[in-house]
């Protein structure tokens, strides 16, 4: 007769702890994994938002440039026109100014050197008492002077012409003491900075 001994079954122990370690590694792998997924989809994002600032940063500095190359462009247009209107108004008023040089200065200036000319009288008549005052002037000039002379009775006075005395120049003498009344000068003056002004601005229109 045979006997029997009765032995533990380990089968369903040892499957079980086969089992449990074949799901802590399913479960690992899919904890990895899922971190995994985390990462890339921080690191899609961290991209994307760089990605996306640096394109922001780009338009920006375009925008910018633009900005920047329009303002240029206008302020050079600005300017253009604003010279364009300078040499038009300078060229529309050349017409009329030449006019005064030519015409009305003159006139104002036979006007004037009456009244001139008996004012710096005056301080001569002081100085050398009853001298009698020699008035050097143009043969243009000497009508409108004797008109204006003709009230003055306070001073003795005699008009001379001299031909290389040009008009709006008068002299004035008594004794070794001598006064000079120059308006020719100043309209000469006068119409060199006119001219001046025109060649700049003739340049300046030709040039843009």
């Amino acid at each position: 007769m045979s006997i029997r001994f009765a032995l533990e079954d380990f089968g369903d122990g040892l499957g079980a702890v086969g089992q449990s370690h074949a799901s802590a590694q399913i479960t690992l792998s899919r904890a990895d994994l899922e971190v995994q997924l985390e990462a890339r989809k921080l690191e899609g994002y961290e991209a994307g938002y760089q990605s996306g600032w640096d394109d922001a940063a780009k338009s920006m500095d375009e925008d910018s440039a633009r900005v920047q190359s329009e303002f240029a462009r206008n302020l050079e247009d600005l300017g253009f026109t604003y010279q364009e209107a300078r040499s038009h108004v300078l060229s529309s008023l050349e017409p009329l100014l030449n006019q005064v040089l030519q015409v009305v200065l003159p006139k104002a200036i036979d006007e004037a050197i009456g009244p001139i000319v008996s004012e710096a009288m005056m301080p001569l008549a002081a100085e050398m008492a009853d001298a009698p005052i020699d008035v050097l002037v143009s043969p243009g000039s000497r009508p409108t002077l004797e008109a204006f002379l003709q009230g003055v009775s306070s001073v003795p006075f005699e008009i001379f012409e001299k031909d290389t005395l040009p008009d709006g120049q008068i002299y004035l003498r008594s004794g070794e003491s001598e006064c000079r009344v120059d308006l020719s000068t100043a309209v000469a003056r006068i119409s060199d900075a006119l001219d001046a002004l025109y060649h700049v601005n003739e340049k300046a229109f030709d040039h843009g």
